[in-house]
């Protein structure tokens, strides 16, 4: 026997109340007071603390990004998030103001020559705190004077409490903040836009041809995650090619510029501790439609400050995945950097398994270290068992070397 259960009334109805429904003119709606209150309440600002650790920069952030922020434009190719109108890396939080605080006496100091309405993504001190270099993103407003938008390099003296715009060639910061201090502490290496560079290619949307996609014979098992926002063609390649390229430039703390080298696709640039060389990763072809740009090939040189290659460090191909297992890395060349506690020192590890974790091997990492002018053999720092996970060096005899497996 079944039991029949009552029939509820159900009434639809359209919500009129104005204060519900869209504006008519299409506006947004603001929430009530107390609900705004709560999301619009201040943030912490965040600090940067200088190298001597008696000053502090204070950096005040909004709660939440205004809609001129978000409403920015979004290219996404190989992996990264690009704003075409500023040639930054796309972001919808920036600092708006610049202060320094006094730890001894916890009193804020003012700074004056700020650009108007701030817009603050990146900033560093000089290594002997006599400046602090920081970067503003333009967006182009002619009623305030901002004719063109981009990534402006500006630099505060600690001194006078007084900041200016440094660089007059806009930064190029899709790939990296786009500058950093040299050891001498009045310059500072910079990554430019071109100013040859011309107007970003225009997809057609015809193709010129099939999207092909072959699996290498012979290449064996790999593991490889779901990427977003990869290359989808040729079209997007050439995209690609000309957000990233870079000119390097050495800008002193007066203004004058001198360009190093030719531009290119520089995804990584560091000077060696005695000021003399840069290290410098450039991507280059082939790419990939499957993994994103870090793992694209590289070309790693040491240049001097001219732009002139004096030593190639490693070609490093195309990289489409890893032998299974959480502690699979590159085989060859990896974790090139500088040796801080020597004047001009590489060091890198390279992995004596081919980076597959399921060989069986006493010793899985070498890390080497090789000393300007480079000629000498690659000497050998360290055998590790497991994973060489970085170094952080103390002086010339001693140093932190880490390794790990998962």
């Amino acid at each position: 026997m079944s039991t029949r259960l009552p029939l509820l009334p159900i009434t639809v109805g359209l919500l009129a109340s104005s204060s519900l429904a869209m504006a008519q003119d299409g506006a947004y709606q603001a929430p009530p007071a107390p609900l705004q209150a709560i999301v619009d309440a201040p943030r912490a600002p965040t600090l940067s603390l200088s190298p001597k650790r008696n000053l502090a920069a204070v950096l005040p952030t909004p709660s939440l990004p205004s809609i001129s922020e978000v409403a920015q434009p979004e290219l996404k190719l190989a992996g990264l998030r690009i704003n075409p109108r500023t040639y930054s890396a796309s972001r919808f939080s920036f600092h708006t103001g610049l202060g320094l605080l006094d730890i001894d006496t916890q009193k804020e100091i003012k700074v004056s020559g700020l650009p108007v309405s701030p817009r603050i993504a990146d900033l560093a001190w000089s290594p002997d705190q006599r400046y602090l270099a920081f970067t503003h993103v333009a967006y182009a407003d002619p009623a305030k004077g901002v004719k063109e938008s981009g990534v402006q390099l500006w630099l505060l003296d600690v001194q006078t409490k007084a900041a200016r715009k440094l660089a007059s060639a806009p930064l190029s910061t899709v790939y990296g903040r786009g500058f950093s201090w040299m050891p001498d502490s009045k310059t500072l290496l910079v990554q430019l836009k071109p100013a040859k560079l011309g107007g970003a290619p225009v997809a057609s949307g015809i193709p010129t041809g099939p999207s092909v996609q072959d699996s290498v014979p012979g290449g064996g098992v790999k593991q490889l995650r779901t990427y977003p926002d990869l290359l989808k063609n040729e079209q997007d390649a050439q995209l690609f090619e000309h957000y990233m390229t870079v000119q390097l430039a050495l800008l002193d703390v007066a203004g004058k510029q001198r360009l190093v080298g030719q531009p290119g696709q520089f995804s990584r640039v560091s000077a060696s501790p005695d000021g003399k060389h840069l290290l410098t990763t450039r991507i280059v072809r082939p790419y990939s439609y499957i993994v994103p740009a870090h793992d694209f090939a590289h070309q790693i040189d040491v240049r001097d400050l001219n732009g002139k290659v004096e030593h190639a460090v490693a070609a490093l191909p195309l990289e489409e995945g890893l032998p299974p297992g959480n502690d699979a890395v590159s085989a060859g060349v990896r974790s090139v950097s500088w040796r801080v506690d020597a004047p001009a020192t590489l060091v890198w590890a390279e992995a004596q398994d081919g980076g597959d974790p399921a060989k069986t091997a006493e010793i899985r990492d070498i890390v080497y270290t090789q000393a300007a002018p480079f000629t000498d053999k690659p000497a050998v720092l360290a055998r590790l068992g497991s994973r060489y996970a970085g170094v952080a060096w103390g002086r010339g005899d001693l140093a932190l070397l880490s390794e790990a497996w998962y």
